[in-house]
């Protein structure tokens, strides 16, 4: 897969963007990013972590998955990544993943837009995407929450900055060159900007 705007590249969908279309689920524009592939096409986990959630939304992420990182960052820090609008989902609730397995393949599912706004009038695909997004969390010991089925409690940082938690991923995207766009000085987007380089090298398979 190639992290830039189609037709150049596979993103069809960037952070933030349509903010009137996003209103009704209380989020002020695009939480993620949008990847088009064939329906079908193996996606993998782009670190090692721990399965948090397996659901389905249908007016929402449809059928999707969620893992948290095995590792932290500089402020203790981990990161959620969320596999959105799935076919098949090959874990469940508390599964270990590693770096590079299979865990889902490409689908339509919940709530897909193909043909209604800018992004998805050229979609090859009919609306068949990845939503990949990220949030950081702070695992707790006491009080936070967990989703149903997963004994991890943890908080979501920044969980009320319009994109229920959701970080914009664009300046730690991968792009045909293999170079990174205008990366930050910081830690945890030097440690982003290494895993989302792994995701970019799986998912280009």
């Amino acid at each position: 897969m190639k992290p830039e705007m189609f037709p150049k590249g596979d993103v069809t969908q960037i952070f933030g963007v349509n903010k009137a279309l996003y209103a009704f689920l209380g989020l002020i524009g695009h939480n993620g990013v949008d990847y088009v592939r064939p329906h079908g096409e193996p996606m993998y986990a782009v670190e090692d972590g721990i399965v948090l959630e397996v659901n389905n939304h249908p007016g929402g992420f449809g059928r999707h998955v969620r893992f948290l990182s095995n590792t932290k960052d500089a402020r203790g820090y981990q990161r959620e990544w969320t596999y959105g609008h799935c076919h098949t989902i090959f874990v469940e609730i508390g599964d270990v993943v590693t770096a590079g397995q299979k865990i889902a393949t490409m689908g339509n599912t919940g709530f897909v837009v193909s043909g209604h706004i800018p992004h998805w009038n050229t979609n090859p695909y009919a609306g068949t995407h990845l939503h990949f997004g990220l949030r950081l969390m702070k695992v707790k010991t006491r009080g936070g929450w967990s989703y149903a089925g997963s004994i991890i409690k943890h908080d979501v940082i920044g969980y009320n900055n319009g994109f229920r938690g959701a970080i914009d991923p664009a300046p730690y995207l991968v792009g045909a060159n293999d170079d990174v766009v205008a990366p930050t000085k910081n830690e945890l987007q030097m440690t982003v900007i290494s895993l989302l380089r792994t995701l970019y090298n799986l998912l280009k398979k």
